[in-house]
């Protein structure tokens, strides 16, 4: 991505940095820096290649987990009619993901 250095928010929706995938950051971490938000939609692992330089850079990084959490929790509302109980799929997610 060419203009990555002037961009404030930057979303991975690739499954590079994923178990199987490619491992290399997906764009040039050279461009990244400070004031910036680097978000990789990968939730497992937990940090990507991506995630890695970005902070190495001083960007501010996200991964994935709290995407797939709410996209459940609001899949269960739907399904449901019931408010979904997020803080415990939080922590039951959390609790899958350290048993691998």
């Amino acid at each position: 991505v060419e203009e990555a250095d002037r961009a404030e928010l930057i979303i991975d929706a690739t499954p590079v940095g994923m178990a199987g995938h490619p491992r290399g950051p997906p764009i040039d971490a050279d461009r990244l820096g400070p004031g910036q938000l680097v978000v990789d939609l990968v939730y497992e692992p937990a940090s990507t290649p991506l995630l890695d330089a970005a902070r190495s850079r001083g960007t501010t990084t996200a991964n994935g987990l709290g995407m797939l959490l709410h996209q459940a929790a609001l899949a269960l509302r739907l399904w449901t009619g019931a408010e979904p109980p997020v803080e415990a799929m939080s922590a039951a997610l959390e609790h899958h993901l350290r048993g691998r």
